[in-house]
């Protein structure tokens, strides 16, 4: 079911009385691909305030507001709670980026793959080998610093070393273990790594802008189509 291999939720259209239940948590962000392991960023617990459900039957609809309450035993503000919220929902924005950019990154080493086969042998496609081998150690670099992809199960983790991605990927269970305001060291160490994120996906951004679109370019003088990112 396409619906189900999003990870979004939804109520079947069964004949009779239906019941959704909410999890209280925003839709998971981007799925990493290639990989089992690296599941999607999850989304945070909603904070409290007013929401709307939209029942949609064909053309007709109907929206209902209702009010998120917090646990009269948690005396931590709403403004603490909006605090902790907006982390969570940056890291998860931040981890989406990588899982973007890693999704890119395998697209277009396996459309390189594809036309440096192609181009074997060809006399006149010198420059276009070499250009497709250089972006293909660029982009691999930019990978390997954005995610370790020999991880497969927790236990790997003792044999390779945890990337960017993983390493944000730990913060989130601690900035939401308990209902209270992140913590300074968390804020600072979601600033520091997703700095770092910024500086690989600024990386990559100049391999696009450059080898690649020359490649791209060469590629187009061979009549062949340009690879896509």
């Amino acid at each position: 079911d396409d619906k189900e291999r999003t990870g979004n939720r939804y109520i079947r259209a069964n004949a009779g009385m239906n019941a959704f239940q909410w999890s209280m948590e925003y839709p998971a962000g981007t799925k990493m691909v290639d990989t089992e392991f690296h599941a999607r960023p999850a989304g945070p617990l909603a904070p409290p305030g007013t929401y709307h459900v939209t029942l949609t039957v064909g053309d007709w609809s109907m929206t209902q507001p209702f009010d998120l309450v917090k646990d009269p035993r948690v005396t931590t503000s709403d403004d603490d709670l909006r605090e902790q919220f907006e982390l969570l929902l940056a890291i998860q924005s931040k981890l989406s980026a990588v899982a973007d950019a890693v999704n890119s990154i395998r697209s277009v080493r396996t459309q390189i793959a594809t036309w440096r086969e192609r181009l074997d042998g060809r006399d006149d496609a010198g420059e276009a080998t070499a250009l497709a081998d250089r972006v293909t150690e660029q982009i691999a670099a930019v990978e390997g610093q954005l995610v370790q992809a020999e991880l497969t199960s927790e236990g790997d983790s003792l044999n390779y070393r945890e990337m960017l991605f993983e390493k944000l990927g730990n913060l989130p269970p601690v900035v939401s273990s308990a209902d209270a305001r992140p913590t300074r060291q968390s804020v600072q160490v979601f600033e520091k790594l997703a700095g770092q994120i910024d500086e690989q996906l600024a990386a990559l951004t100049g391999i696009v802008e450059g080898d690649l679109s020359a490649l791209n370019e060469r590629l187009r003088s061979l009549d062949l189509d340009p690879v896509h990112t």
